[in-house]
């Protein structure tokens, strides 16, 4: 027959087989120190008859021992122990454990100053591996000393306690190498992504190249052969007697001719085969005047439903370029806006004084530097970035309802963009319109006034030598002298 004395230490030992499995079956890997601390303290206060428990922690910055947590202590007791008291020493010169039964002795480690009648203090080091990680102690009130299962619990608590720590720390370790390693692989993959961008941006320029090249010779090739067609109309219509009924056939002829080389002008402007020269001037002035010309009125005539927005600096600082060709740049851009807006929508042409201090990745590097900004925006239908990348491009449109113009407009803004040292970037939302930007270098130089091209007639008894390898502009230009 057992006695109710084995009843009741029998009862004790499945409580603290209990506790034991349920410290065991934390999952250290997957929580914090803190609630490891709280749940460790809590079931064995409650299961070892323990009246107040302490976790201490080896600050490793300043090699000291500071309060992890502990259980039936008040908050301010807790935040004034003393964490270099001797018994603190004394466990840290020992690999084992200690046990005090001598109240005398006990209250030499100067906790007796917050009046604590201890009877029994059990201490032991913590260990991670070969480091210690810190100190557990456990006090009881009641004189009833620790039994050798208590010490073996205590003994294995401890260590459960140190494997935890060395656990949580080994999964903090793998998340920090983790953080590190998606880290790594964002910045590859963004690495990779900027390399596919600079490639794409290295095979349009040497697509562009490539075109300016081909282009240079047509433009030279078509420019000798429409020499003889472009002016002899001119001469034959000065011989023929006004009013002959083939002066009409003429005037077409002539009209035809003038429209093709035109187009060649364009070609030409594009290969940079033309150098034309370049005053400092003020983008505000080029705009204004071109608002004001035949082409401007004949678009607002034609698109009534489209609202202007004008919005020019004021402090807009001067640049170098050719009036003609920025004028040509102006309205082909509005050009190009207008026909995105066949139902009505919002054109706005603005310039600023930007200074850009780091190096902008868009449509093109654009490089550090003070530039005066021309942006002109559209409310249109936007553009695809499948399609931005070729918009440069000649005769390449998705403009369905384009009735006007050669497909050349935005490849000669291209030309003459480069010509003058330019950038340019496009923003564009599909559904949402489009903003152009174009980038001119800034100068500090005053504004200068345009050079005449009026040639003074003149006429004297000197000879002109014609030199050409083309035989028919030789005789044409032979004829026209």
């Amino acid at each position: 027959m057992y006695s109710e004395t084995d009843n009741e230490q029998l009862q004790n030992y499945i409580k603290e087989l209990a506790v034991l499995y349920e410290i065991y079956s934390i999952p250290t890997s997957l929580i914090s120190k803190k609630d490891l601390a709280r749940i460790v303290l809590n079931k064995t206060v409650r299961a070892l008859n323990i009246n107040f428990c302490i976790l201490f922690l080896i600050d490793f910055n300043g090699q000291e021992y500071k309060v992890w947590d502990a259980r039936g202590l008040s908050k301010n007791i807790i935040n004034n122990l003393p964490f270099n008291s001797p018994f603190l020493k004394l466990i840290d010169n020992t690999n084992k454990y200690i046990i005090v039964t001598d109240e005398k002795k006990i209250n030499n480690f100067h906790l007796l100053e917050y009046n604590f009648p201890l009877k029994h203090m059990f201490c032991q080091i913590i260990s991670s591996g070969l480091r210690t990680e810190g100190l557990f102690a456990a006090f009881r009130l009641i004189d009833m000393p620790y039994t050798k299962i208590e010490i073996a619990l205590f003994n294995i608590i401890v260590n459960r306690i140190g494997d935890a720590l060395e656990n949580i720390s080994l999964f903090e370790e793998l998340k920090k190498q983790n953080i590190n390693l998606q880290k790594e692989i964002s910045e590859r993959r963004k690495a990779e992504k900027e390399k596919k961008i600079l490639q794409e941006k290295l095979e349009r320029v040497k697509r562009m190249e490539s075109i300016e090249l081909l282009v240079g010779g047509i433009a030279h090739d078509l420019n000798n052969i429409l020499c003889p067609l472009v002016g002899y109309p001119q001469l034959i219509r000065m011989k023929l007697k006004n009013n002959m009924p083939i002066d009409k056939e003429i005037k077409i002829i002539e009209k035809a001719a003038l429209q093709a080389s035109n187009e060649v002008k364009d070609l030409a402007t594009f290969s940079r085969q033309i150098a034309y020269p370049k005053i400092i001037i003020n983008l505000n002035t080029v705009i204004e005047e071109y608002l004001m010309s035949a082409t401007m009125i004949e678009y607002q005539e034609k698109y009534p439903d489209v609202k202007i927005v004008i919005n020019l600096d004021k402090e807009l600082k001067n640049i170098s370029g050719s009036t003609p060709h920025l004028t040509k740049v102006v309205m082909n851009l509005v050009c190009n806006a207008y026909e995105f807006l066949p139902k009505g929508g919002e054109l706005t042409i603005e310039t600023s004084t930007v200074n850009i201090e780091k190096k902008i990745s868009g449509y093109e590097e654009i490089l550090p530097g003070c530039y005066s900004l021309l942006k002109i925006t559209d409310t249109g239908p936007g553009i695809l970035d499948r399609d931005i990348k070729r918009i440069f491009e000649p005769y390449y449109t998705k403009k369905i309802h384009s009735t006007t113009g050669s497909g050349l407009g935005l490849w000669v803004v291209y030309g003459i963009v480069k010509e003058h040292n330019a950038f340019i970037d496009i923003h564009s939302e599909y559904g949402n319109g489009t903003s152009f930007y174009i980038y001119f270098p800034a100068h500090e130089q005053e504004a200068e006034t345009e050079i005449s091209n009026k040639v003074k007639s003149s006429c004297g008894t000197e000879r002109i030598l014609i030199i050409d390898d083309e035989t028919e502009i030789r005789e044409f230009l032979s004829d026209v002298l």
